[in-house]
């Protein structure tokens, strides 16, 4: 219940007066004091009313503390966490309001709370004690959006937590490249800028979500083989979205990558299928992962509109000659931002020739050029589609115009 109801049952019996001072639970948000009694109260006055219920409380363990845009970032918030360090805290949230202008430095005392299972902090600036902190070891989740800490910081902080299980890391600017040594982690998620991933030691991992939107947040390609995907033999999903991918440079292209991923089941990302490297990569991820079961593709344009490494007119001429031993087991394929070029079209085709045990292929019209091309050219597309050779027999093509963007 919201912390004002809570101290409230203080006046239904004499009893009661004090049941609420052994609360283990305490959620500070929007609900947990009138709007407008909020609105009239200052950071400070908000900082202390939640002081005053901490230093009443005698409960030794706290399940959770959390303030949920309830407060802005201040050097009073130092008490709460020098309280909170002396009892067993388990869960932990610090996310201040979005409005913030400045950022919270964590004081030592945090890393004091060696209890905790999950801890989630935005807004914040995080400087690890190097001789004092002997790592958190309970921790299985941590959220970091938009924290500032160094690379070495944040690659310090991840390998004293053995039993983490979940780490996202959202916005985080001043983290760009880091190496991750995290034996029980089996779900990662990145989101913002950066240059470098190393998956070290990593072996549980069974999530990949990376989204690094555009291209002026990282001029540098993104080699997966190097910086992302090592030997993790245990992914299962991997969703990526980057504006530049590449498996290796142009003049040294491998038939197969060194590493294959043997639970890869669904893969979800966004390429320029208009970029030579990009569309090799995303090839060779392809034949590397045979038991690949679903493929979500959003087909991405570069800014200015041409690609750095242009495919040929012919890229797919070869490839649609004979079958290739890929796509095995894919079942389902969600193709979005679809406009019925060239390049598009062969790779529906090259999918369509060598996916047996294809059921659905959901096809959704969208793109810039979109606009330009006429309905009667867009059948012409449909027709070519459909008259193309199939290794599955029982493959239902669905052409979806509901979400174009005309």
């Amino acid at each position: 219940m919201p912390i004002r109801d809570a101290v409230k049952t203080s006046t239904l019996s004499t009893s009661w007066r004090y049941k609420w001072m052994s609360m283990s639970t305490f959620i500070f948000n929007k609900t947990s004091i009138p709007p407008s009694f909020q609105r009239r109260q200052r950071n400070a006055e908000l900082v202390n009313f939640v002081h005053n219920l901490l230093i009443h409380d005698d409960a030794i363990s706290i399940n959770m503390f959390s303030v949920r845009k309830f407060l802005y970032p201040c050097l009073e918030c130092d008490q709460l966490i020098q309280l909170l360090s002396r009892k067993i805290l388990k869960r932990l949230v610090l996310v201040f309001k979005d409005d913030s202008e400045s950022y919270y430095q964590l004081p030592d005392c945090l890393f004091h709370c060696e209890y905790l299972k999950t801890l989630e902090l935005k807004s914040c600036i995080m400087n690890v004690p190097s001789h004092e902190f002997l790592g958190f070891r309970h921790l299985t989740r941590l959220h970091l959006r938009h924290v500032t800490l160094t690379n070495q910081v944040f690659e310090s902080l991840v390998a004293k937590i053995p039993l983490l299980n979940v780490l996202k890391v959202c916005w985080c600017k001043t983290l760009n490249g880091f190496i991750i040594h995290a034996p029980n982690l089996t779900c990662f998620q990145l989101k913002g800028t950066w240059k470098r991933i190393h998956f070290k030691h990593a072996p549980n991992l069974m999530r990949i979500d990376i989204k690094t939107w555009h291209d002026s947040f990282n001029k540098r390609w993104c080699r997966l083989d190097k910086m992302i995907l090592g030997r993790l033999d245990k992914l299962e999903i991997l969703v990526l979205y980057h504006p530049r991918m590449e498996f290796f440079s142009i003049d040294k292209a491998p038939k197969r990558l060194r590493n294959t991923y043997p639970s890869l089941a669904s893969i979800c990302m966004a390429f320029n299928i208009h970029n030579l490297k990009e569309l090799l990569a995303v090839l060779l991820l392809f034949g590397s992962s045979p038991c690949l079961n679903k493929l979500n593709i959003l087909f991405r344009v570069a800014r200015n509109g041409l690609p750095v490494f242009p495919c040929e007119e012919n890229f797919w001429e070869d490839k649609l000659r004979k079958r290739v031993v890929v796509f095995l087991h894919l079942k389902t394929i969600d193709v979005t931002r679809f406009s019925g070029v060239q390049h598009e079209v062969g790779f529906i085709q090259f999918i369509l020739l060598n996916a047996i045990e294809l059921v659905t292929f959901h096809i959704r019209w969208g793109g810039r050029t979109l606009s330009t091309i006429t309905d009667h050219e867009k059948q012409h597309v449909v027709d070519s589609v459909l008259k193309s050779r199939r290794a599955s027999p029982k493959v239902n093509i669905i052409f979806d115009y509901s979400g174009q963007d005309l």
